[in-house]
């Protein structure tokens, strides 16, 4: 009865941060508007010394510590949130990144994950899955971390510092390869995932958050 009743309770009191029984997702009306929303939702980001640069795109503006309910959330997903949360953000970002009015709009797209760094499926390669399954997209977990570290605690120089392989190369591919994270900060991931790949003509970083730094 214990159980059903603390089961029960979580379909129930859907808002993660507040436990608000009103609302109409995984966060309620209230929280919804508290969350940092980026004003343009993309960023360039440099991908070599030539000059080339990629885009990224994401849904919030996020600084550690300023905003306590984007906070929650972030660490929630971290901790391995339920996937229907993903797909809700999956959504969100689809829907304001994605011209879904184009014929099957998803087809000429792969998704690639950021590599895990426990070897198992992570918060990465939730939200990639999520992104695939809603654009019926081809999902290719094909990098592999050579030496990711704790990029939590590093500074920005040596955050730049930072290998992965690739097992499909990408550098003749005429659609677009979405490399996918949970957050981006300085984009050294995303570089080295662009190097990793081939360096693919059409490329895109997704996330859902954009980390900006204390110094920033």
């Amino acid at each position: 009865m214990r159980r059903f009743l603390i089961d029960f309770s979580s379909d129930i009191r859907t808002c993660s941060y507040c436990g608000s029984f009103f609302n109409t997702g995984f966060l309620c009306s209230g929280c919804w508007q508290k969350m940092p929303w980026s004003q343009n939702g993309h960023v360039l980001i440099r991908g070599d010394n030539s000059g080339s640069q990629f885009i990224l795109k994401y849904l919030f503006d996020w600084k550690a510590n300023e905003n306590r309910v984007c906070d929650a959330l972030l660490t929630s997903l971290k901790g391995g949130f339920d996937q229907n949360v993903f797909r809700k953000l999956a959504a969100l970002h689809i829907r304001r990144h994605v011209v879904m009015s184009q014929p099957k709009a998803g087809v000429n797209l792969v998704i690639v994950p950021a590599p895990s760094k426990h070897s198992r499926a992570d918060h990465a390669f939730a939200w990639g899955r999520a992104l695939s399954d809603i654009l019926d997209s081809k999902f290719v977990p094909s990098l592999e971390a050579i030496a990711v570290g704790n990029q939590k605690n590093k500074t920005r120089s040596e955050r730049n510092v930072l290998e992965l392989k690739g097992h499909e190369n990408f550098s003749e591919f005429q659609g677009t390869v979405v490399f996918v994270d949970d957050i981006v900060t300085t984009g050294a991931t995303a570089r080295a995932a662009y190097f990793a790949l081939g360096r693919p003509p059409h490329f895109e970083v997704w996330s859902i958050a954009y980390r900006h730094l204390a110094a920033e």
